[in-house]
């Protein structure tokens, strides 16, 4: 894995952790991915690490960091209806 300063496996659970400053704030803020060590996660996280990089240049650091957090990302949900063949038929002569 690359070394950052930013990024590194949290000792307790070996899950990546961002940990940084950021001027004006007193508190070093702490942000847990939730992901496993792995080369893939490593360039997951430093993308996100990235994004917060350029907000914190921007000027629009969002000191709450829901904006960055990793979570369940919710598989969106497709609603199907099966019809049965008497439906779908009565659908294609209404047609």
């Amino acid at each position: 894995m690359d070394e950052d300063r930013w990024i590194s496996p949290d000792l307790q659970t070996g899950k990546l952790i961002i940990r940084f400053r950021v001027r004006g704030f007193s508190k070093q803020f702490y942000l847990n991915t939730g992901l496993g060590c792995s080369k893939t996660n490593w360039d997951i996280v430093r993308s996100r690490k990235e994004v917060i990089e350029r907000d914190i240049a921007l000027n629009r650091f969002d000191p709450t960091l829901e904006l960055y957090k990793f979570g369940n990302y919710k598989k969106p949900v497709v609603l199907v209806h099966l019809f049965s063949l008497h439906e779908l038929w009565a659908k294609f002569l209404d047609f």
